[in-house]
């Protein structure tokens, strides 16, 4: 009998330093795993805090992020092409029409009506520079333009000479059109009165 009480306190030892042993290894390991879970986060968050980092010094954000980087836009091409054109045209203006561009580039804020009431027609094979030009000043003196040959059409303004047979069959059903040359329109401005300069007329 004591024998068997004997077995029996060392079985209840090894079953109490079983229970302790497992407790241990359970909490050695649930601790671990939070230590674990604890250093993953920690790794992670200071990954992404490097990378943020790397980026603002770098120049920012790309193009997701407009509020922290300024993304410059591509030039327009078809502007520069159409600015190139226009230096090419200037430079092959010629001085005289240099000249007399610059000459008509004046105020026309205190002007008469200069051109009131007259219909003026802009021969297409002007440089588009002094269709520009004569169409403006024509309207700042008190003129108006047609994109075609009208019956109430006043003045022509061509560059040619001799003038195209077409305009002159056409003149012939209209005799009040005067056809004139861009001269006559920067004379007429510069004097303050319509040119009568044969010259000026075709």
């Amino acid at each position: 009998q004591q024998q068997q009480q004997q077995q029996q306190q060392a079985t209840k030892a090894v079953a109490s330093n079983f229970g302790f042993t497992s407790s241990f290894i359970a909490v050695f390991f649930f601790s671990l795993f939070f230590f674990s879970l604890f250093f993953f986060f920690s790794l992670f968050f200071s990954l992404l805090l490097l990378l943020f980092s790397a980026k603002c010094v770098s120049g920012g954000f790309s193009a997701t992020s407009p509020s922290f980087t300024h993304q410059a836009k591509p030039p327009n091409k078809e502007a520069m092409e159409i600015e190139d054109a226009k230096e090419v045209e200037a430079a092959q203006t010629s001085p005289p029409e240099q000249e007399r561009q610059g000459e008509m580039q004046k105020d026309a804020s205190d002007a008469e009506e200069l051109f009131d009431g007259k219909a003026f027609y802009l021969d297409p094979e002007l440089s588009e520079v002094t269709i520009r030009l004569l169409t403006r000043y024509i309207l700042g003196y008190g003129g108006d333009t047609t994109d075609c040959l009208e019956s109430d059409t006043d003045i022509i303004v061509t560059g040619k000479t001799p003038i195209d047979p077409g305009l002159v069959a056409w003149k012939s059903t209209v005799p009040s059109a005067k056809v004139v040359t861009v001269d006559w329109v920067q004379i007429s401005i510069a004097s303050g009165k319509l040119c009568t300069d044969p010259a000026c007329f075709r």
